[in-house]
């Protein structure tokens, strides 16, 4: 009778074990979500203390730890985002999504050979249900590095993939202005600017500077003048100031 009752307090034991499990799980899941409602929001101060807060309930979750790599890099922390990221990838490898992310904050870190195997090794999963956003960011380490020919290639392949990508858009141009393709690169911004839901202050600038480089001053004056106007206390804004005094001389 004694082994009888010993074996149920155990089973009960071991019940109330997964259920607490379970609990704090859900509780994670919650705190996840939050968070990651609030990093697609803005909201990166709150996202981080919310992915925080999950990643501590449950430290061994990829899905948590590569979310938390975001907050981290949208807060221009990229040590800490490579940190979480790729413990998101050892624990799961064949997480595309985070190598993808991993080899955009190696872009950051200045890594950028590093990044260009980490995102060759996503645009070859078939798998991945967004490989536009790899090849966006190959497209990125190669114009970093003046490989012109190969990042128009990676983005045009992105834009191929999805024509409402906005950053696709967006490298491309920067891509065909570096390489002084003036004419092309205004065209390509003016098509950012029309599908582009948050507008990156960059569009309208480069947008601006590529009017000027092939010769449409008018144009590039009202770009230029609507960067002053959206993004006032930005670089870009005194960037813009200076080019318009150089113009209209």
């Amino acid at each position: 009778m004694g082994k009888y009752i010993a074996v149920l307090f155990c089973l009960s034991l071991t019940a109330c074990a997964d259920a607490e499990k379970q609990e704090t799980k859900q509780k994670a899941i919650l705190h996840f979500n939050i968070g990651v409602s609030d990093l697609e929001s803005g909201r990166y101060p709150e996202a981080l203390q919310q992915l925080l807060i999950a990643n501590d309930m449950e430290p061994d979750n990829p899905l948590i730890l590569n979310n938390l790599g975001l907050a981290y890099f949208v807060r221009e922390k990229y040590a800490e985002a490579h940190q979480n990221i790729a413990r998101a990838l050892k624990l799961r490898p064949s997480y595309s999504d985070a190598r993808n992310n991993l080899g955009r904050v190696l872009i950051e870190m200045g890594r950028t050979d590093d990044a260009i195997a980490e995102l060759e090794r996503v645009t070859k999963d078939l798998t991945y249900p967004s490989p536009e956003k790899a090849f966006a960011n190959l497209g990125l380490a190669h114009m970093k590095k003046e490989e012109y020919q190969k990042a128009k290639k990676a983005l045009a392949k992105a834009i191929q993939i999805n024509r409402e990508f906005c950053e696709a858009y967006n490298y491309y141009g920067q891509t065909l202005f570096r390489n002084q393709e003036f004419s092309k690169s205004s065209d390509i911004f003016d098509r950012a600017l029309k599908i582009c839901d948050r507008i990156p202050q960059e569009v309208h600038y480069f947008s601006a500077l590529s009017y000027y480089k092939s010769g449409q001053f008018d144009k590039a004056i009202a770009r230029f003048e609507e960067v002053i106007k959206n993004y006032p206390e930005s670089e870009f804004a005194q960037k813009s100031e200076s080019m318009l005094k150089i113009i209209k001389k």
